[in-house]
């Protein structure tokens, strides 16, 4: 694991997990191999469109989420405990002169006993996993209305998140931030602890409760995770997508955290793997008259052309090119600092902060524009309708 923050001078850390990059290079697989077997992407477009709707949480909705959730869970706890069997009867108990036939009744009530405790725990933890998802649902719309740059700023972090940092082992959060209170174990799913339980009963419930986490908590999760992954392709230039320095933030701190966090050196990586492809599209285009009979051999080249456009220059590709030349700037420049620190005067710190104020927000915007023509490119090659005739100047190309 490789710690990084997820946004300049953030207090929380996550890691980045060689396990969720692997899971996100499969999932991109899976999705090229699903798109070029049926030769339709359905699926690939209400995904890549959906991608940011699920992912405008922001700390204040979390916050928000996380209060009603452990509202919910009060509530539905108490409710089950009401409904809980408490003990056996003392009739239940057996001896050595108990009849066959009492045997068999007694078995009979056990089975039934344990069957009601499996559908009263799946019916309660479906009620509250229904309730967090709903409550969470309604506190990012809420945010969303009330601030809503703040929840679009949110995406790119958030998508940062899942595609680099969770993986298989990542438990599902059903309310966010739960993790961090005393009372994790009573809000997560619903807490029987305070039952008194005889041996037969813990065995249901417990059987009930790994059926229940596995199916219906953590497959769903592990699916919803690797839907955001295999559209990672389309919304890769989410890498480049940082909040622009603020007011109270030290520049130099910042200059440290370029040239050190991980997910900075991953954005550099993907910035020279763009600079790379510039290069070689810049080159075919020149000899694209001698490659043209070739290329079009390539399995799936209908498809890569629609994104590579050989016979011409496109500007999201100028977009992209750019933004991956200024993230090297950046990091030159945040080098630079890093090293003359004892020089700084106070007027060099001010023109530090200007740089990175305007860097950052121009590769946003950048970012935008680039993944927007993406997303158009997409919904075009995978649909049925014909878009190909809307044209703005510079869009996409």
């Amino acid at each position: 694991m490789i710690v990084w923050h997820s946004s300049p001078n953030t207090i929380a850390e996550n890691h980045i997990s060689i396990l969720a990059l692997a899971e996100t290079a499969a999932a991109i697989c899976l999705s090229i191999y699903l798109y070029s077997d049926d030769g339709h992407a359905a699926h690939l477009i209400a995904l890549t469109a959906l991608s940011p709707a699920v992912l405008l949480q922001t700390q204040r909705s979390n916050q928000r989420a996380l209060r009603y959730a452990i509202g919910l869970n009060r509530w539905l706890t108490r409710a089950f405990h009401a409904a809980f069997p408490k003990e056996f009867p003392s009739s239940a108990s057996v001896g050595k002169s108990t009849s066959l036939m009492r045997l068999l009744l007694l078995g009979i009530v056990f089975l039934l006993l344990e069957i009601y405790i499996f559908a009263l725990y799946f019916v309660f933890c479906t009620c509250l996993v229904a309730l967090l998802i709903s409550a969470r649902a309604f506190a990012t719309l809420l945010e969303l209305t009330l601030r809503p740059m703040g929840a679009i700023a949110a995406v790119p972090d958030n998508w940062r998140k899942i595609v680099l940092c969770t993986d298989l082992t990542t438990l599902p959060e059903l309310a966010p931030g739960i993790e961090g209170l005393a009372t994790f174990s009573e809000i997560f799913i619903v807490r029987f602890s305070d039952v008194p339980l005889e041996p037969s009963l813990g065995r249901a419930r417990q059987a009930a409760g790994l059926f229940y986490l596995l199916i219906f908590v953590y497959a769903p999760a592990s699916v919803y995770r690797w839907s955001i992954k295999s559209t990672s392709l389309i919304w890769s230039p989410l890498l480049w997508a940082f909040r622009p320095i603020q007011a109270e933030e030290d520049p130099l701190q910042l200059a440290e955290q370029i040239q050190v966090l991980t997910v900075y050196r991953i954005s550099r990586l993907y910035s020279a793997g763009i600079l790379f492809l510039f290069a070689a599209k810049l080159y075919l285009l020149l000899a694209w008259s001698s490659l043209k009979e070739p290329a079009q051999s390539i399995p799936g080249w209908d498809t890569i052309a629609h994104y590579l456009v050989p016979e011409a220059i496109p500007g999201w590709h100028i977009a992209a090119a750019t933004n991956a030349a200024l993230t090297w700037l950046i990091f030159l420049k945040a080098e630079r600092y890093t090293l003359d620190r004892a020089q700084h005067e106070r007027s060099q710190l001010s023109n530090i902060r200007v740089f990175f104020a305007i860097s950052f927000t121009t590769r946003n915007l950048l970012t935008i524009y680039t993944a927007t023509c993406t997303l158009y490119l997409t919904i075009t090659l995978a649909t049925a309708i014909d878009v190909s005739k809307i044209r703005i100047i510079g869009f996409p190309w």
